[in-house]
């Protein structure tokens, strides 16, 4: 069984690789961060949501950031996971209703202020 947005179990798959992006940038920024873990950059994508599970710790590893980084970071984390899930349940509610119609972004955007 596939999601209402794709045909096929193929076609899910392709769009697996924006699901894994941030995942990838996060890898991808472990030594820079590793390096200087105390610049603007590293502080930046530290606080960013998708990447501060794994360049937070790493940070942590290197060098102790200040309390407030912290903090940020995990609230700023919360408040995603929480917006996420609050957004998927508004478009899982009106959309379980429309089984078998594959919705248009008009459409989700429409759920999302109507719902």
């Amino acid at each position: 069984m596939t999601a209402p947005f794709f045909n096929s179990i193929d076609e899910a798959q392709q769009w697996n690789f924006v699901v894994i992006l941030p995942l990838i940038a996060a890898s991808a920024m472990i030594l820079p961060v590793a390096t200087s873990s105390d610049s603007p950059i590293s502080v930046v994508v530290s606080l960013f949501p998708f990447c501060s599970p794994i360049l937070m710790f790493e940070r942590l590893a290197v060098h102790d950031p200040p309390q407030w980084q912290l903090a940020l970071s995990l609230l700023l984390l919360v408040a995603t996971i929480g917006a996420a899930m609050f957004i998927s349940g508004r478009i899982y509610r009106t959309g379980i209703l429309m089984y078998g119609k594959r919705p248009t972004i008009r459409e989700l955007s429409r759920w999302l202020r109507h719902a």
